[in-house]
């Protein structure tokens, strides 16, 4: 009994999926209470015995990031599924930089004529200069962009190298992340690492916006998938669309189970844009190398999401492998199964199995 006493809160910190917040939005010791923005997260208030270094501008490592030159106007920026290369306090049990690295993150980069736009920074201030000094010295960058899909850490952490930029998002990221700055500074928000330079947005709109890089029109649109804050970035005239996390290989994150309904509309609504090439950020590295996904990966969300859905109130719910769950993506090869995203499906089949088992799954189309 006094071992179980002894281990099981160490146990339980360890379990606790700090990234897509399943724990309580109890406040913090010595913090004053948290205002919970509707349709966000939770916070974790988890205490972490692990000193885990801040993500900001001392962060103590230097990335080693592999760099896809996908064309002449667009570059790959990939880390993680190879946590050989991250420091041991990246991949601390627990933390959501560990998640990430397990799943593998990409941000994209779009340029011309000495013009740049980032989409997404990766997770810490070191990866964010990294991929400014390698466009700057590569590419002859002088003039930044940064374009943030949603507000989630792990696309933000880098922020602070673009701080004399356009930080462009949909005006629901700026809001999100206002309403939390103190926490993300703090880490205490998804937990550890801290990231105290966060930079917020200071560029925002509401439904469309245009602009150009160079000679590349770019159109951005505020999507409801994933989070409901999502950017999704067209290049027109390639036919090409960046979509973030709203598709991921192997299966999406439902960290808001809550908003499913309205996200297989809003893929089908994704769906219907004319591209002929997506990119997603948690996506193989060896598709987007090869030339990336085609509309065939939004089907692959939606039978996944879909059928956590209709199945969310089977006895055996909680015991299905996510397999069972997208069988025609995995049979058609539209993706492929990287074995850490049964952390992910574990993850998201709990987040579901908490809204849903009790609850009226609405009409599907």
């Amino acid at each position: 009994v006094r071992l179980m006493k002894a281990i099981f809160p160490r146990l339980l910190r360890w379990a606790l999926p700090v990234c897509f917040g399943l724990a309580t939005a109890s406040a913090f010791a010595a913090d004053p209470p948290m205002r919970i923005l509707p349709n966000t997260l939770s916070a974790d208030p988890a205490a972490f015995e692990s000193r885990v270094p801040a993500t900001g501008s001392a962060t103590p490592w230097t990335p080693e990031i592999n760099i896809l030159e996908l064309s002449d106007s667009l570059v790959a920026f990939y880390d993680g599924r190879d946590q050989s290369k991250h420091p041991d306090w990246l991949n601390v049990p627990g933390t959501w930089t560990s998640f990430d690295s397990g799943l593998g993150t990409a941000v994209f980069v779009v340029h011309d004529q000495g013009e740049a736009m980032v989409f997404d920074s990766l997770w810490t201030r070191s990866q964010g200069e990294f991929i400014r000094h390698y466009m700057t010295e590569r590419h002859g960058v002088k003039r930044f962009t940064l374009v943030l899909s949603h507000w989630h850490l792990d696309h933000i952490g880098g922020n602070g190298a673009f701080a004399d930029s356009a930080i462009v998002s949909s005006a629901r990221t700026a809001e999100i992340l206002a309403g939390y700055e103190g926490f993300i500074r703090d880490g205490k928000l998804w937990g550890p690492p801290a990231m105290p330079d966060l930079t917020l947005p200071n560029v925002t709109f509401n439904d469309r916006l245009k602009l150009n890089i160079g000679s590349i029109e770019i159109e951005l649109s505020h999507y409801q998938v994933h989070s409901d804050d999502h950017i999704f970035l067209r290049l027109p005239k390639q036919r090409l669309g960046l979509v973030g996390d709203m598709i991921e290989d192997t299966v999406p994150v439902m960290s808001h189970p809550e908003q499913t309904p309205q996200h297989l509309k809003e893929l089908a609504r994704l769906r219907l844009e004319d591209m002929q090439t997506l990119y997603p950020n948690h996506g193989n590295p060896k598709v987007i190398a090869g030339g990336g996904y085609d509309k065939r990966a939004i089907d692959a969300a939606i039978e996944y999401q879909r059928n956590m859905l209709l199945h969310a109130q089977d006895a055996d719910f909680l015991e299905k492998p996510l397999e069972f769950f997208t069988p025609v993506a995995l049979r058609d090869g539209v993706v492929t199964l990287h074995e850490y995203y049964r952390v992910a499906h574990e993850m998201s089949r709990r987040n579901v199995y908490n809204y849903w088992h009790d609850k009226a799954v609405p009409q599907l189309d």
